[in-house]
Formats: C-alpha cells, structure tokens, sequence
C-alpha cells in the first residue's frame, strides 16, 4: 500500500491542499540532536502525532550536504547573545532576506535557540517567455521556451503527456528544478529515490509544447503538534525544558526567469515557569454538540464550516 506523501522521511504539511517541505526544520532539528544533545531527542507529550514527528526528524534522512554553505546558515546557542549573533551573521551574509522567525523574541540567559536560513537564487539556463495556459480548466500565467533550441531542458522519463518527469538546469548549472506529472501511483520513497539516481534523459525535439505555471507561496508553518513538549535529557542541565516556539517559514517563487526558495525556521526551548496564555478562540471549523448533563447521547451536533451558519456583523 503506498504511503501519503506527508510520511516518512519528509516532516511537511498541507497549505492550501498544497503539499511543501523544506530542509529547515530538518537542520534546526540536527543541530539540536548532534551539538547539543548528543544523541536522539526525546520529547514527551501525548499525542500519537506527536511521536510519529519526533520519530520522523530523528531519523535525519536529510541535512546540510544537501545546500552549499554559502547559500545556508545555521548556529544554535542561549540567550540573548545567541539572537543578536544571528541577526548580526544574517544581515552581512545574507542582506536580501525577507523571512524573519525571530521578530518578537526576547530570551532568558538559558533560553536555548536552534536556527536555520537557507537562501537559494537562480536564473534558468534555457531562455523562456511569459505565456498564458491552462490548470485544471482555470487561465493562470506560466512560461515555455523562447526557441525551439531548449537547451538545459531534459525528459527524464515519458510514458504518456500525463505522465512525465522534466528537468530544469538553471544557469550556474548548480541547481535543478525537476517537475513530475502524473505518476499518482508513486509513494515519496520511490520519488526520492528516482531523483536521487542518475538517469540519461532526452533533449525535447522541435515541436514539442514545453509549458510550466508560475508558482509563488509564502507560508508560515507551527508545529502546533510538539509546542508544549519537554525535553527527555536525562543528567543534562536540559532535560525538562519546554518547547515554546517551532516555526518555519517557506517562499517560493517560480517564474520564466528562474527561481528563488527562502526557508527560515527556529526552535526555542525555556527552562519552564508559566505556562503560555491558552488561545481559546473557535475562528477555524468546529464541532459544536448539545446534550443534557446526565445523558451521554447528544441531542444536536453541528459541524461549522463556513459562515453560513454564523450571525454576521452589522454595521
């Protein structure tokens, strides 16, 4: 039975019925485990989603051999010299930077933050034109090739024009953009091992029709899941400490000139104290079920969706 592409190895999520990963979180996770920790993290809280995540990250099926240094950074540290550093390296080395995880944060002197910004920006090897095409019936902007010599464009595999795999060497020809149609019967396993095994493509022949959407998303993801763990760090000064803030946030913009990926994500664990105020607000989809004290069968049950049920606001 093929596995969900939101299971093993990758952490991602839905946005939008849109699914994305990124490689931040991963390293953020890393650094915890390898520099500070020195072995698997442990987290405890309940919740069989939780521990399928820990479980995941731990794994580290992924990490920083997968990005150039000079496109990455990363540190982890305490406190508040931790932060200042950070934003220090980020502002000399990476100038262009539009997400920030860090915005509001203000530390105690044995607050422990893992960091990561990765900072990818190319231009295509092959010259494209802005064109107007077709997804799923609705008009959307996307780019095809300006000649019909498409050179840095191969077909990595064709069975049928719904089901084909394209590759895009950009201009350094240090990265490439592969686009997969198709294939619903894959799992991310045999996806990753495809990509990650060298394969001869062909060039695209004269006549062929070559036509990819633009693609821009910018998300900022909460791993709601394990806010609120506590470290399991038996005979380290950190065990028991507890997860406050796990928060990465993903750009992606794709278009005929090329592609720019930002990823930017933290992890910031406090020794304890107060717990963080509860935000009990019901502003996203909600059961609502009426029963009498004493009975155990309800009486109405409600599914709130949309606000077609709700009272509206009146001026």
């Amino acid at each position: 039975m093929n596995k969900p592409l939101d299971t093993h190895p990758l952490t991602g999520t839905y946005w939008k019925e849109n699914y994305i990963w990124a490689i931040g979180m991963q390293l953020c996770w890393n650094q915890l485990s390898d520099d500070i920790i020195g072995g698997p993290v442990q987290l405890t809280k309940e919740g069989q989603a939780h521990q399928q995540l820990v479980e995941l990250f731990n794994q580290k099926s992924f990490d920083q051999s997968a990005v150039s240094p000079e496109c990455l950074y990363t540190n982890a540290g305490f406190g508040p010299q931790i932060i200042k550093t950070i934003q220090e390296d980020l502002a000399k080395d990476f100038p262009e930077r539009t997400t920030d995880t860090l915005g509001g944060l203000a530390p105690a002197l044995d607050d422990l933050i893992c960091f990561s910004y990765l900072l990818k920006k190319f231009q295509h090897f092959s010259l494209f034109k802005e064109v107007e095409m077709s997804f799923l019936g609705s008009k959307v902007k996307g780019f095809a090739p300006k000649t019909s010599a498409s050179y840095g464009i191969e077909i990595l595999d064709y069975d049928d024009d719904d089901n084909f795999v394209l590759a895009l060497l950009s201009k350094s020809k240090q990265d490439e953009i592969i686009l997969i149609k198709g294939n619903e019967t894959a799992n991310m396993e045999e996806i990753l091992h495809f990509i990650s095994t060298p394969a001869g493509g062909s060039i695209p022949k004269e006549g062929d029709i070559i036509q990819i959407p633009n693609i821009t998303l910018r998300l900022t993801r909460d791993y709601h899941e394990l806010i609120d763990s506590r470290l399991v760090a038996e005979g380290h000064d950190l065990d028991g400490f507890r997860l406050v803030k796990m928060e990465e946030q993903i750009r992606l913009s794709l278009n005929y000139i090329g592609a720019t990926v930002e990823n930017e994500a933290v992890m910031v664990f406090t020794r304890g104290g107060m717990d963080q105020p509860k935000r009990l607000v019901f502003d996203k989809p909600f059961w609502l079920i009426i029963k009498e004290t004493q009975s155990t069968q309800p009486y109405l049950i409600l599914r709130v969706n949309n606000t077609a049920v709700l009272e509206e606001k009146t001026v």
